[in-house]
């Protein structure tokens, strides 16, 4: 696709800028937090200490729905910046998307790398569990495997490494990174069917294939969660739609009150609507059993996206200090929780601490995200900062100002005005 504007326009500083969407960041920070929590009860597992993971279903399922949170959001964003850009400059640069993500992704990616396969299996205090085992074994071929983004199939067939082994569901969104843009260059028209059509396969064949490699691949590859994130994206993006639904009842204060209640529910519970020996939770599609899990989740997580990013009448605000800092740093967070706990619970230990219960158990937690969080921090300062530097001051579209925008007023009073994260 070839536009009027050169790549000179799309990124020359000036009053046009990349704007912030309200309340992603905490959308963001929750996800995170639901990893780390998740992890922090696994962890305790693993070294020896009383811990409820393995029977407390809500808590077992909390960091995989956090990451199906992140899957839907990336899928929205992305969907909306590659749109954006389509609309105001006729044509979207794929060579600068891509570079784009490599200087977001790839710096920390590979920093996680190094300390998952080469520095904390030589320090005894980080041999938990099954780590040692699952870093020593297939070493060379697991490695390759995370050096080329596809640690997801690492996973799959010879098992995940360790502390690396976060990264799976970043090469997960490296596939995503890889093909989507060029689908909205060359079938635009066709996006609504094509995210459908996704969103059906994974949910069924997901659990219809002979082979366990596969099975578990398809479990790690949340294609249909992207989908459903791109859907909402194009749905932000349409001058026609957008009104529209945010002004339907979907999005008024009793549908809030209903959905929000709906989701914390399922959360707490850690209801499963793929549930073989209650009806209730299956769909039938003729002869094919459909798993709609994922979706139903999905769906909940993009109307919660929408709802704090785009609806003025949102009862939900999630602008606070705190989450706007954590989802600032949560990629961090996310690739350092599992090495940030693991200190944290070695360092009491090593202080005579008893964390088996008590307020020392209770702090262990709150030690842990602060260290995860702590590890996020220092890491965005030096290393992942001069990177995005570089992406936003050369590689990212800046967007130019409409007239509310440049008066300072209600920038969703124009239909047209979708604002696009920075970092992503």
């Amino acid at each position: 696709m070839r536009g009027s504007h050169t790549s000179t326009d799309r990124t020359s500083a000036g009053e046009g800028q990349a704007f912030w969407l309200p309340g992603l960041d905490g959308i963001r920070a929750l996800a995170a937090l639901a990893v780390v929590i998740h992890h922090e009860e696994q962890a305790r597992e693993f070294m020896g200490l009383p811990s409820t993971w393995s029977t407390n279903i809500p808590l077992e399922r909390l960091g995989g729905l956090g990451v199906s949170l992140f899957f839907v959001l990336s899928g929205f964003l992305i969907t909306l910046l590659l749109l954006r850009e389509s609309n105001l400059f006729g044509s979207i640069s794929v060579k600068h998307f891509y570079i784009r993500r490599i200087l977001r992704i790839w710096p920390l990616y590979y920093f996680v790398v190094l300390l998952g396969f080469f520095v904390l299996p030589q320090f005894g205090a980080y041999a938990i569990g099954e780590f040692p085992q699952l870093t020593s074994e297939h070493f060379w071929q697991k490695l390759f495997l995370y050096v080329i983004f596809a640690p997801q199939v690492a996973g799959a067939i010879i098992g995940h490494s360790g502390y690396a082994g976060v990264l799976w569901s970043v090469g997960v969104e490296e596939w995503f990174y890889l093909i989507w843009p060029w689908v909205v260059v060359m079938m635009r028209r066709w996006l609504i069917p094509i995210l459908l059509v996704t969103i059906y396969i994974f949910g069924y064949y997901r659990w219809h294939v002979p082979a366990v490699w596969l099975h578990k691949l398809l479990l790690q590859l949340r294609f249909d969660c992207l989908a459903v994130g791109a859907l909402g994206g194009i749905l932000c993006s349409s001058v026609r739609w957008r009104p529209i639904v945010l002004r339907s009842f979907l999005f008024s204060r009793p549908a809030q009150l209903i959905v929000l209640a709906t989701l914390s529910y399922c959360l707490w519970f850690g209801v499963d609507f793929f549930d073989k020996d209650e009806w209730i939770y299956s769909m039938k599609i003729g002869k094919y059993f459909f798993n709609p899990d994922e979706l139903i989740y999905s769906m909940m997580f993009l109307w919660l996206i929408i709802n704090v990013s785009h609806n003025k009448a949102s009862i939900l605000n999630l602008d606070i200090q705190p989450l706007k800092f954590i989802g600032k740093v949560s990629y961090g967070v996310y690739c350092y929780n599992w090495i940030a706990i693991v200190t944290g619970l070695a360092f009491l230990r090593s202080l005579g601490v008893n964390l088996d219960h008590g307020p020392a158990r209770y702090f262990s937690y709150v030690f842990g995200l602060a260290l995860s969080v702590a590890f996020a921090a220092l890491s965005y300062r030096l290393i992942e900062k001069p990177f995005l530097a570089l992406k936003d001051r050369s590689f990212t579209p800046h967007f130019p100002l409409t007239r509310p925008e440049r008066r300072g007023e209600d920038v969703d009073a124009n239909p047209e005005n979708c604002a696009i994260q920075r970092s992503e």
